[in-house]
């Protein structure tokens, strides 16, 4: 789940970079345009926290939902 959840991620933020007009990726990809360094590296900061944060928030309901440990067997 949490690879599924990683590439969707990536393919909706390249999608958002190709084809939308609103969105971080089309932030990004407008920044990146008009030489705005500093929209481009908010923007970046901004999908790397929020995949962490989906990822650790995926982490959590995983153990959460797992009755057992492989390190325990």
């Amino acid at each position: 789940m949490r690879l599924a959840l990683s590439h969707a991620w990536i393919a909706l933020v390249i999608v958002e970079m190709l084809a939308s007009t609103e969105g971080i990726g089309y932030l990004t990809a407008w920044g990146r345009t008009l030489f705005q360094v500093d929209v481009v590296m908010a923007g970046m900061a901004v999908i790397g926290v929020v995949g962490l944060a989906m990822d650790a928030g995926l982490k959590r309901i995983e153990r959460r939902l797992r009755r057992w440990s492989p390190a325990q067997a």
